[in-house]
């Protein structure tokens, strides 16, 4: 009897569970489950009648020959795939790789049209007409996209590969075992070991995603431009890889966050990143998740974010992920700070060693005022990755915060965090003259602070906080619209920022509250 997989009627079309690991707006530390997605999918067991196959109800003999492999080995690995979780979660690729292999090894070629396939594969009914409906172009690419994570992670040691190239809906097959071409030198052979070149090129791609993560999660600027460049390569090696497109798509906004690039660049090509993979894989969650930071970060819509992120948590709703994003830029920024500590918490005690937990609970508790917790959660980041430097920043505001000035400044003069914070010695010097009293020699610091702005290179939410600590509201506010110019991702905290209590009384600040979507304050402040 033959073993046929089935799917379950209920199967959603979320994306396979992927090789690399990358952290989602906020460090994952040694969390291995980016893009990693739960489903119930289960196999059950049919007998077809005898001679028959699941792919080919008239099958040819084992010993005839398709590419070079028997047919009973392409109907094997066919359905691999089809067993795949993947391709259990999406009833209708599953039929369409199914129809594809099966008349293929009929000899059916000719019936792998776009308009045979609307009406057997999409049931579009005698008037489809491909010109209007764009169905079978659009699940092609999804189909090319889903059979290439299948190989990037399940399949990777497959004997066959089946490949769909762009604009064809006939399938091939390849092998992906090392091949032998033998080349004649004289009287003597060689004999040089090659491989498929687009498994190749899955493979160099695979290796530069693993050195992307590597650089990413030290959460520095020289190791996320490295990243970026290594995710960009990637892209060009695979520009069907959702992973490569949304890993740029992370690398360029930290390249924002940590002043590497203005934000109007890094932001552009995260939304583009975002998009892309969209397009390649509409049910991919994260690069839902991605636009959805971009709407918040960048074009300060939160309720556009909301819906995207909600969107990706109907996705994958398992995904800790998405749930800590939302939190920090859609709950803290629109006034719901406790709501916001409250899921961190949750989620941290639910997944304990991610450092993206940790960190948010962190900065979440600073901005609530709660400095000795912040203080806490943030030592605990930097026991496990020193190297964080927006633990270190914000760790150094919650000493603050509690007076502790000294465990302050031994955190933010740190030569490492001044590369990212380059106004810092600076800042230092205008604080100590406040605390002296000579508000003239720290205005003269503040003053200086100015002169080394640069768009997309000093931050300029720096400068507002220092005018606000010395009362100054009108270049305060100018420094402010500034910010709001260059969108720095840290100014969708300003209805909480403790460094802006000074100035929540002024109509201009009110109003820009207000030009930002945030109108209304942090209710729970």
């Amino acid at each position: 009897m033959t073993r046929v997989l089935t799917l379950p009627r209920d199967a959603s079309t979320v994306p396979v569970r992927v090789l690399s690991s990358l952290l989602l707006f906020f460090p994952a530390g040694n969390d291995r489950a980016w893009g990693q997605f739960v489903c119930d999918a289960s196999a059950t067991e049919t007998h077809p009648s005898a001679g028959q196959s699941a792919l080919n109800p008239n099958p040819k003999q084992d010993g005839d020959l398709l590419s070079g492999f028997p047919v009973s080995a392409i109907e094997d690995q066919a359905a691999r795939i089809l067993a795949s979780p993947a391709f259990q979660k999406s009833k209708r690729l599953s039929r369409f790789l199914s129809y594809a292999v099966t008349n293929t090894l009929q000899g059916n070629e000719s019936s792998l049209k776009e308009t045979v396939l609307g009406l057997d594969v999409f049931d579009r009914g005698s008037g489809f007409d491909p010109r209007v409906d764009p169905i079978v172009r659009i699940d092609a690419r999804r189909l090319r996209a889903r059979v290439s994570e299948y190989y990037e992670s399940d399949g990777a040691s497959d004997p066959i590969i089946i490949q769909f190239a762009p604009g064809s809906y006939v399938p091939r097959f390849v092998s992906s075992a090392r091949m032998d071409a033998e080349t004649s030198a004289g009287r003597g052979r060689t004999r040089t070991i090659l491989r498929e070149p687009k498994v190749l090129k899955k493979l160099g791609a695979l290796n530069l995603l693993r050195q992307a993560q590597k650089h990413l999660e030290t959460y520095t600027p020289e190791g996320v431009i490295k990243s970026a460049s290594l995710f960009e390569r990637a892209t060009r090696e695979d520009p069907t890889s959702p992973l490569a497109h949304v890993g740029l798509g992370l690398a360029s906004i930290w390249k924002s966050i940590l002043l590497c690039e203005a934000s109007h660049t890094a932001m552009a090509r995260a939304r583009s990143s975002a998009q892309r993979v969209i397009e390649l894989e509409s049910t991919y969650a994260d690069a839902h998740a991605l636009l959805g930071f971009v709407q918040s970060a960048y074009d300060f819509d939160f309720h556009s974010a909301n819906a995207s992120l909600l969107l990706a948590l109907r996705l994958n709703p398992a995904s800790s992920r998405v749930r800590m994003a939302r939190a920090m830029i859609f709950l803290a920024p629109m006034g719901m700070l406790r709501e916001a500590i409250d899921e961190a918490r949750c989620l941290e005690k639910q997944e304990p060693s991610p450092l993206r937990h940790k960190f948010g609970l962190g900065w979440l508790l600073y901005l609530a005022r709660e400095y000795r917790a912040a203080a806490e959660k943030l030592e605990q980041v930097l026991q496990m990755n020193p190297h964080y430097l927006q633990a270190r920043y914000s760790l150094g505001l919650a000493y603050e915060g509690l007076g502790e000035f000294a465990r302050s400044e031994d955190l933010l003069m740190d030569p490492d965090i001044q590369v990212a914070y380059p106004l810092l010695p600076l800042r230092r010097k205008m604080l100590h003259h406040m605390r002296q009293g000579d508000r003239q020699r720290a205005l003269e610091q503040v003053h200086r602070m100015e002169g080394q702005y640069s768009p997309g290179n000093i931050d300029p939410l720096a400068i507002a906080g220092a005018f606000a600590f010395l009362s100054d509201h009108e270049r305060a506010l100018q420094w402010l619209e500034r910010a709001y110019e260059d969108r720095r991702y840290w100014l969708i905290y300003l209805n909480s920022d403790p460094a802006f209590d000074l100035l929540r009384g002024d109509a201009r600040f009110q109003g820009l509250v207000a030009q930002m979507g945030l109108a209304g304050g942090n209710r729970d402040l």
